[in-house]
């Protein structure tokens, strides 16, 4: 088999594992298994750059001898941010009575529309550093790259405002304990549950 055949093998195999972890609701923050200039039928990815916004991540998902825990954010049809969690097992019931804890949190989308920039400004030194972490992700950058602030990219690149949220939400918390003390300190409303 030649290198270039092999290549393009690769590539097909690593497209049906995307679209496969796709259907499967696991994305997670690296955009794809395929590599730069690899051709992919799934409509998203070309090479590593993703070509349609993303609305769900897997912030968090293990399982040991005593606990399985999982953690998804995702952005709703309304435009509001979600975070579902489900912890299960026998650590679960000691601390709970039950061996089944769900939690979700919900934020409205113009108080959502706030956490971004806020992030952004924290994550990043610089706009050059910002415009790295994109390209590591596989995120396309705003049309010319030459945004002069954090702001000015999220408003001239409003389609992939979520995905950038999502990727820097699950860089940046690994609990959504630590998130809601995030949104607390900030002053930013939201709606918390959860049940045993």
């Amino acid at each position: 088999m030649s290198e270039v055949s092999a290549a393009l093998s690769q590539c097909r195999v690593a497209a049906e594992q995307w679209a496969h972890a796709e259907r499967a609701g696991s994305i997670i923050s690296q955009p794809s298994p395929l590599g730069r200039g690899c051709p992919s039928g799934d409509g998203r990815v070309r090479g590593n750059l993703i070509q349609a916004p993303i609305k769900k991540i897997v912030m968090q998902k293990y399982k040991t001898e005593s606990v399985s825990v999982s953690l998804d954010a995702y952005i709703d049809d309304d435009g509001s941010l979600n975070m579902e969690g489900q912890d299960i097992g026998d650590s679960v019931e000691k601390y709970w009575g039950d061996s089944d804890y769900e939690h979700f949190l919900y934020v409205k989308k113009e108080d959502k529309e706030k956490i971004p920039l806020l992030l952004l400004k924290e994550r990043f030194a610089s706009m050059t550093d910002f415009l790295k972490w994109l390209d590591e992700k596989g995120l396309p950058a705003a049309p010319g790259d030459t945004a002069p602030d954090f702001e000015t990219h999220l408003n001239t690149h409003l389609d992939y405002q979520d995905t950038i949220l999502l990727f820097l939400l699950k860089e940046q918390f690994t609990t959504m304990s630590d998130f809601m003390a995030w949104l607390n300190e900030r002053k930013i409303a939201k709606e918390f549950g959860s049940w045993a």
